[in-house]
């Protein structure tokens, strides 16, 4: 199996908190490490599956809950209130188990004593004892006043001290505080006679041990004899029981020698706790206690609550509270028990028990806070009854030993020791034999009150001590995360059970130590018994079966998983698969069900299997695997601050690679067994096990990259690549959690983190090809091979702004080549600004229209548009966005370099940024880059300024002519949107468009009435050629009703349009020439007509009707009867009346003559009449 370092720390911290309600861009966009994801039908790019991701986090939640609903040992134990409890007296307190479901021990090895300690033990004149040191991995003894040392797992090193004079009487080892001894030391050993203790210093050199020759301190006992030695692992205090009932501290400090000097000594002193000045504070029967001639037998810390036990011969306890400060001494006794006081209590609980069997406390083992938030201690009496304290060390339960006719009775309990709640007892049986009792709650997870499997084991011997050994391996208690990246001490969740932790537990390991040797035990876990029982069982045999049916199917397949995920034996590989394939069917499942529902003595433990019948237990099973695999993880932040200004990863590399590990153990095998996952279930519910078996492998995979990309991040200096982030992503960063990133709208921030760390890279002028290559490699749906050539080419942006110019026009050749191959991963909002740093604005506006391409290959938006109308689809929504928000960058562009042309300042717009969100903050070293090159142009001497606005003059016309030369017509119709708003329509014609023509005619026909527009069709036309159109648009012009164009203009429309029309001779040009011909000469005859309006009229603007009249003339063409009726005659203009005649041909003599007479009646009406006949007449 996989055993390595899960950080539980993090187990224990998550659990306190509340699950979440609910539920970056890289210069690109931005992450599937998993293995083989392709071949899985995972999404190998962009976003990862968004709602199949929702959709799995809704089917994983729930076992997550379950995991991390477990009951603490009060709770299991009928809770700590008022009333004291009792367990124990009945059949469910101790239920059978099958063989093989845990909780038994086995004897791993014996190992004799070193020879020569065989030799000094014959030659024993007055004590010997025997001990280990845990922590050192290192067996004690000593004989008479030799002290010897040596490695328990192998007899190696041996070590001894002979340098006192009195026999040792005690020993102690401790971890000293930091800073007072030199460096070398690491740990002290502490030494006691009869007249003294001695402190040494322990050093460690090439994984050997060394004791110092000379003591560190020595300090008289003054009468005192110690009986026990007990240091405190995390504050490195010593504490020592005497044989008069009190407790000292040997307390140790560096102070300076001496007023001037400046050199420093470690000074020791020993403290009485029992007889401080504060013990005249104490209750007089407190008092008392601590006056009676009761030796100490035990002294234990409980270093998570900072208290101090003690346990005497008569059975009396002391607890003392411990000074929260560093390097203070100070203990408090806080509470007293006497023995006699406690078997009276308990008797009154448990009546039916004898009364001997409650007295003769012979272990305290403290329970610390990672066992219970409520109990604080349990002791252990000489005939196997279990009692619990709490913090007042008041009486909260009686635990009852075993009646079970098979076991011997417990009595004459002598050692005990606990591990993760497995409680070990040794008896004597006889004068050289042990009989060894194990009390585990291992084989019976999930149930509502405590359980325990009991069985017998015999070691050889008679063992002085018994202990619990930490893990040769690193065990997930002590490498959880850096106790300074926690908010608090955790403190209120206790340590999960075995059956959840069983995959990353390693072998509990106990130590029998005897004058014949060393008996190493070892207690597995169901995991590895069930393992055991496969490799010597076939997966349809008894064993296994009563295996499954004990822990129900769900649990079992569980188990089973892991063993088929992670176990290094193929054959128990092969067989774990085989039998939850058999055993976890919906068939056993519904058995099972039947059979929980017969034996209600020891139910089998609830699950969604069992609920429902028709579940697929397997794919149940492996849920919950992957749940166990990322509860620590889950609802953990992230990130810590530290120092109140840069944040730190909470995980570490190696950690991150623990979890990354498992995952990918689990993602494999559900890659190649997904149709047996889901074809364990038939109909209806194998399609629905299906779904959920390919979410759960989305979720896996996206898990996976997550953990890969983490520890990419934590290996390159979280805080140096976090610091380059936003406050109000660093803000958004403190409170996520692992869980939230796996949400669609953390996203941008997952393609943040990954553009700081390219951007972490560059800044020291390294190379990304490597980093890209890691991230692809951990992380391929968030960091594409598209993002790998964005980053490529931001390389090259970098290294172009010190080179010359042809080797800088090289590299933004190859860039902007990169990003057109990147397509649309590319993040306009990142990218523009360092290119127009560089002035590279030929570039941007070719990777512009190259990525407006992409964006929508199926010309999807140009459809729309032409149409009129919106798009109807998520997709064609995207596409048309992606393209425009393409066209938006370009002409935000053109407009910076507008206002940089004509003076008007720096560029303000800031550039657009594509729908997908992958850009990098307007923050960003390249956006200040870009804004202080625009800014230079205005900021030079007048002379420099109006020759930098002539080149941003020719670089607009560049970047006008790149974008009308390119064959995108949406793009031509943009532009040309844009130069009409600032009034450049002479651009528009000047780089001779294909598409001008197109964009002016259906602008005309959105607002017809626009003359300008016309005009310039006109224009347009005459300069491809197209004579005759551009007559016929001339022709519009003229006789369009409009008040932009006055008859002088209407007549210059229709003799251009003749003129035009008479320079392409062809057919059909005679009836266009004969109609403009006809129209001009109405024309004329109009123009004489408000001529002579003008003229007889000549404060025509002063009346409303006559001002009426000259608009209208201007304003439009009218037929020669409309001239006539509506103007010549009602306001009487003879001569106008004689030319409308005349150029209609009309040939009635009787009303030319009337209009002569009209005419001649007003012309001589006055003096200047009668002076202009006369003149006629002469």
């Amino acid at each position: 199996m996989v055993n390595g370092p899960p950080s539980v720390a993090i187990m224990q911290q998550h659990q306190q908190q509340t699950p979440p309600s609910s539920g970056i861009a890289i210069g690109s966009c931005g992450i599937a490490a998993t293995p083989s994801a392709a071949a899985s039908g995972v999404a190998a790019s962009g976003a990862p599956g968004g709602d199949l991701i929702e959709e799995g986090l809704q089917f994983l939640e729930p076992f997550v809950q379950s995991e991390r609903s477990y009951p603490d040992l009060a709770t299991l134990l009928g809770g700590v209130g008022d009333r004291v409890t009792m367990s124990g007296t009945d059949v469910a307190a101790y239920p059978p188990s099958p063989n093989g479901s845990g909780g038994e021990v086995s004897i791993s090895r014996v190992t004799p004593l070193p020879g020569e300690l065989m030799e000094k033990l014959g030659a024993m004149q007055t004590n010997c004892l025997m001990g280990v040191f845990p922590e050192a991995s290192r067996a004690w003894l000593t004989v008479d006043n030799e002290f010897f040392l040596w490695n328990y797992e192998d007899g190696s090193d041996l070590a001894y001290y002979d340098g006192l004079q009195d026999a040792i009487v005690a020993v102690g080892f401790v971890q000293p505080r930091r800073d007072v001894f030199a460096d070398e030391v690491h740990h002290l050993l502490c030494l006691a006679t009869p007249l003294e203790l001695a402190v040494l210093g322990v050093s460690y050199q090439s994984g050997q041990v060394h004791l110092l020759a000379e003591p560190l301190l020595r300090l008289p006992t003054d009468g005192q004899v110690v009986t026990c030695i007990e240091g405190s692992r995390s504050t490195g205090r010593l504490f020592a029981g005497t044989q008069s009932g009190c407790l000292l501290e040997v307390a140790y400090e560096e102070r300076r020698v001496g007023w001037l000097s400046g050199q420093y000594t470690v000074q020791g002193r020993l403290i009485n706790h029992s007889v401080s000045s504060l013990s005249r504070l104490v209750p007089s029967f407190i008092s008392s206690l601590a006056a009676a001639d009761d030796p100490i037998c035990q002294v234990c810390v409980d270093d998570s609550r900072r208290l101090v036990y003690t346990r005497s011969q008569e059975s009396t306890v002391f607890a003392y509270a411990l000074s929260a400060e560093a390097g203070d001494t100070a203990a408090r006794r806080v509470a007293a028990l006497r023995g006699s006081d406690l078997a009276a209590h308990a008797a009154r609980i448990a009546h039916m028990v004898d009364r001997s069997c409650l007295t003769d406390i012979v272990h305290l083992s403290p329970l610390t806070a990672q066992h219970s938030a409520m109990l604080y201690l349990m002791a252990v009496t000489g005939s196997g009854v279990r009692f619990y304290f709490d913090a007042r060390l008041r009486l909260a339960h009686v635990r009852l030993g075993p009646m079970c006719p098979s076991l011997p009775r417990l009595a004459d309990i002598r050692l005990a020791t606990e591990s993760r709640g497995t409680v070990l007892m040794l008896a004597s049986r006889g004068e050289d034999r042990d009989t060894l009792y194990v009390l585990s709650p291992d084989p019976f997870p999930r149930r509502p009150q405590l359980q325990e499997a009991c069985s017998v084991a015999w070691p050889p011997g008679r063992a002085w001590i018994m202990c619990c050994l930490p893990s040769p391996q690193l065990d997930y208690r002590d490498i959880g995360i850096d106790p300074q990246l926690h908010d608090g001490p955790l403190v209120g969740r206790p340590y999960p059970p075995v059956f959840l932790t069983q995959h990353v537990d390693p072998v509990r390991r106990f130590l029998l130590v005897s004058v014949h040797g060393l008996v190493l035990l070892e207690l597995q876990t169901p995991l590895m018994r069930l393992a055991g029982l496969l490799a010597a069982n076939q997966p349809d045999s008894r064993p296994v079966t009563d295996w499954f049916a004990h822990f129900g199917p769900e649990e079992s397949s569980c188990v089973c998983l892991i063993l088929a995920c992670c176990d290094s034996d193929d054959l128990v590989r092969e067989r774990a698969l085989a039998a939850v394939m058999l055993h976890g069917t919906a068939a056993a499942v519904r058995d099972a069900a039947m059979a929980a529902s017969i034996d209600c003595q020891t139910p089998v433990p609830s699950s969604a299997a069992a609920a429902d019948p028709s579940a697929n237990a397997l794919l149940s099973g492996l849920s919950r695997y992957a749940a166990r695999v990322l509860l620590p993880l889950w609802y953990s932040p992230i990130v810590s601050e530290r120092r109140g200004c840069f944040l730190v990863s909470r995980l570490e590399s190696d950690e991150l690679g623990w979890f990354s590990s498992h995952l990918t153990h689990l993602f494999r095998f559900v890659q190649s067994n997904l149709a047996q996952l889901s074809a364990s279930a038939r109909g209806r519910v194998e399609a629905e096990s299906q779904q959920r078996a390919y979410k759960l492998l989305q979720l896996i995979s996206t898990n996976l990259e997550l953990l890969n990309l983490w520890k990419l991040l934590a290996e390159h200096q979280f805080y140096l690549v976090a610091r380059r982030l936003t406050e109000d992503e660093r803000a958004h960063l403190r409170g996520t959690r692992f869980r939230d990133l796996l949400l669609a709208k953390n996203r941008l921030l997952l393609n943040r983190l990954i553009a700081c760390l390219l951007e972490h890279y560059l800044a020291d002028s390294a190379s990304v090809d490597s980093i890209s290559n890691k991230l692809q490699e951990a992380c391929s749906s968030l960091y594409t091979p598209q993002d790998a050539l964005c980053a490529k080419a931001n390389e090259m942006l970098q290294a172009a702004a010190g080179e010359p110019l042809d080797r800088r026009t090289s590299l933004l050749a190859e860039a902007g080549r990169l990003y057109r191959e990147a397509g649309t991963s590319v993040s306009l909002a990142d990218v523009l600004p360092r290119l127009e740093a560089l002035q590279a604005y030929e570039t941007m506006a070719g990777l512009c229209l190259a990525l407006a391409k992409q964006w929508d290959p199926q010309d999807r938006a140009l459809h729309f548009t032409r149409e009129g109308r919106k798009p109807h689809t998520e997709a064609d929504a995207d596409a048309v966005a992606g393209r425009h928000g393409c066209y938006q960058a370009l002409l935000d562009i053109c407009t910076r370099l507008r206002r940089a042309a004509t003076g008007a300042g720096a560029a303000t717009v800031p550039v657009a940024v594509t729908p997908r969100p992958v850009g990098v903050s307007p923050h960003s070293s390249a956006a200040a880059a870009a804004a202080a090159a625009a800014a230079a142009v205005v900021s030079q001497s007048p002379a420099k300024a109006q020759q930098g606005q002539h080149e941003m003059a020719r670089v607009l016309d560049n970047v006008i002519r790149v974008t009308l030369n390119s064959d995108d017509m949406l793009a031509h119709y943009e532009m040309f949107n844009w130069l009409s708003q600032h009034g450049m329509t002479e651009q528009m014609l000047s780089h001779d468009s294909a598409h001008l023509e197109s964009y002016l005619r259906n602008r005309l026909r959105k607002t017809p009435e626009d003359q300008q527009l016309r005009e310039l069709l006109c224009r347009h036309l005459k300069r491809c050629g197209k004579v005759l159109e551009a007559a016929r648009i001339l022709e519009h012009l003229a006789v369009a009703a409009c008040d932009t164009a006055d008859l002088a203009q209407r007549q210059a429309y229709l003799a251009q349009a003749i003129v035009d029309a008479k320079s392409r001779p062809g057919e059909g040009i005679g009836e266009l020439l004969q109609q403009l011909e006809d129209e001009l000469d109405t024309a004329t005859v109009q123009a004489a007509v408000l001529e002579e309006l003008q003229q007889r009229y000549p404060q025509s603007a002063a009346s409303p009707e006559m001002a009426e009249a000259v608009r209208r003339l201007n304003g439009q063409l009218f037929p020669l009867t409309e001239l006539y009726a509506e103007f010549a005659a009602p306001l009487r203009l003879p001569l106008a009346k004689l030319r409308i005649v005349a150029s209609a041909g009309h040939r009635d003599q009787a009303l030319v003559n009337q209009l002569w007479e009209e005419l001649l009646d007003r012309e001589l009406a006055g003096p200047a009449g009668f002076r202009a006949v006369q003149q006629t007449l002469a």
